[in-house]
């Protein structure tokens, strides 16, 4: 992926967990982070420091455990997670 593609694939899925309630906290930190849940709420806790490409796969690894069926994707997410 191109540097530019992979910037508008991560404000994509930045968008989708928006309209999932699923809170996005980037943060400097040990670790890489991923999809976490605390009581009812979801959150997506990423290593800001991460390359574009990585924080992508953390997206996409954390959406494919959800139930989307019924949620509406841009086709380009909805055919990365496919290809998970």
């Amino acid at each position: 992926m191109v540097m530019k593609e992979e910037k508008a694939i991560l404000q994509e899925l930045e968008q989708v967990s928006q309209r999932l309630e699923i809170e996005v906290i980037y943060d400097s930190f040990f670790g890489k982070g991923g999809l976490c849940r605390c009581k009812d709420r979801y959150y997506f806790i990423i290593n800001e420091n991460l390359s574009p490409r990585e924080k992508i796969r953390l997206f996409l690894e954390g959406l494919s455990s959800l139930p989307l069926d019924n949620v509406w994707l841009p086709p380009r997410v909805r055919e990365l997670l496919k290809k998970r």
